[in-house]
């Protein structure tokens, strides 16, 4: 019985202890300066093809850019 007393004593100060020693997580600061973006572009290369408002020609043709700086 002395022995079992011991042994919760110890378990109840270890555990009082361990939170104690609990670490807070440090927040890292928010990035300043942010850059992102999307690009829509097309290629076509067939000439038998219709011709589409995005390009009537072969080759590369740009439909939209979209760029968000913060």
């Amino acid at each position: 019985m002395k022995n079992f007393k011991r042994i919760t004593q110890f378990l109840l100060i270890s555990a009082l202890f361990s939170f104690g020693y609990a670490q807070e997580a440090e927040e890292e600061p928010a990035p300043t300066f942010a850059v992102a973006g999307s690009v829509d572009t097309y290629y076509r290369s067939t000439t038998t093809a219709p011709h589409s408002s995005f390009a009537n020609l072969p080759g590369f043709a740009m439909g939209m850019a979209n760029v968000i700086m913060s």
